[in-house]
């Protein structure tokens, strides 16, 4: 999802549970993340809450970080996602 020039949110990313075990997610993630600079992006970012712990080591064993571990309402204002 578009949030401003240059900027991406990566939301919804799921799969049925059917499909969970079978590495569907992180194929599709991985996808994401080379198909990012076709579309003119230098921030690819999304949110997650800490309790969703296969998503957070799925994200980290494939590049990204944790920027921010608690964000304000500022914060997320300032990404466009309040």
């Amino acid at each position: 999802m578009k949030k401003g020039d240059g900027i991406f949110e990566l939301t919804k990313m799921g799969v049925v549970s059917s499909a969970r075990g079978l590495k569907v997610g992180e194929a599709l993630l991985k996808q994401v993340i080379e198909q990012a600079p076709l579309i003119a992006h230098n921030t690819l970012f999304l949110l997650t809450n800490k309790k969703c712990e296969a998503a957070i080591h799925l994200y980290d064993k494939n590049g990204l970080y944790i920027v921010i571990q608690l964000c304000s309402n500022t914060v997320m204002r300032t990404l466009g996602v309040m």
